[in-house]
């Protein structure tokens, strides 16, 4: 054991002495694959490429290399997964990650490590207007700082990625983040003219007259004509009984003799029916970058 110490004090001294140091280990490394969802507008982060290779064969756009991981330290980043939305999360918090998991999300395991010295930040971000994709993980401050400014909300640091061996940051290229872009389309509103009822159809009945000879009593004014003969004759006898003059008269009087029906027709009036309402429609007219590419 003595032999042992007396030999590293040794190899110390000589390295003072030459003006050197000791060479510090290379750190294995893993590149990270960043893929998007265009469907669900995740974005989603693997080192396994065979995991890569199988999303982007079935709809997913591979996006490049988001950063570069080590392939071991001692601060991991969880990785969930939620059944119901669809949705990944990461994170290096494991309350965060405990209380996902007590809440239904499927704890899926170390999904890579953050680097110790903290090399390079991922910054996150939160969208609280989606219920997929909510996170989005950069180590492009640029893109950062345009979803702050279109309504995502800053995080802070996810956590870290290495940097290259001359201690500067590794060259990661630029990815898109593209984002929505619509156009307001004022659509008029639809309807038709239609015919309504404006009064109902109605029978009017209208009477007859005809001129008619008549029998009038010359005492009381009477149309006696409708008693008969025998029923005039007893008419004028009784008004004679009491000193009356007994005589009657015939003239033509203008009677009524029947009715005739007149059927009046409905009355229709025309109005415009609304079908549609206007409405104004946002239409998407294409994506933007915050590097500011379009498509």
């Amino acid at each position: 054991m003595r032999k042992n110490t007396s030999l590293v004090l040794l190899i110390m001294l000589i390295c003072c002495l030459l003006g050197t140091t000791p060479v510090k280990a290379e750190v294995d490394s893993i590149e990270m694959h960043r893929l998007y969802n265009p469907h669900s507008g995740e974005h989603f982060y693997t080192g396994d490429t065979n995991e890569k290779n199988h999303l982007a064969s079935i709809g997913w756009n591979y996006e490049g290399i988001g950063w570069i991981a080590p392939k071991l330290s001692d601060i991991p980043v969880y990785r969930l997964y939620n059944p119901n939305s669809g949705d990944h999360h990461y994170t290096l918090d494991a309350n965060e990650k405990n209380y996902l998991a007590s809440i239904g999300w499927n704890y899926e395991g170390i999904g890579w490590y953050s680097d110790e010295d903290q090399g390079v930040p991922l910054y996150r971000q939160y969208n609280p207007n989606a219920e997929t994709g909510t996170h989005n993980y950069t180590t492009n401050k640029q893109e950062n700082d345009f979803l702050v400014s279109i309504g995502w909300r800053a995080e802070g640091i996810g956590w870290y990625g290495l940097k290259d061996v001359q201690d500067e940051p590794i060259e990661v290229p630029h990815i898109h983040d593209w984002v929505a872009e619509y156009e307001t389309v004022h659509h008029e509103e639809k309807g038709h003219n239609e015919q309504y009822v404006i009064k109902e159809a109605w029978t009017e009945s209208i009477p007859i007259y005809e001129m008619v000879e008549r029998e009038i009593c010359n005492a009381c004014g009477a149309d006696i004509t409708d008693l008969g003969q025998s029923g005039i004759g007893e008419h004028i006898k009784n008004h004679m009984l009491v000193g009356e003059n007994g005589g009657y008269h015939s003239q033509w009087n203008q009677i009524k003799t029947g009715t005739e029906a007149i059927e009046h027709p409905a009355e229709y009036g025309t109005r415009y029916v609304i079908d549609e309402e206007a409405y104004d429609e946002e239409v998407l007219i294409g994506y933007t970058c915050s590097c500011g590419a379009k498509k």
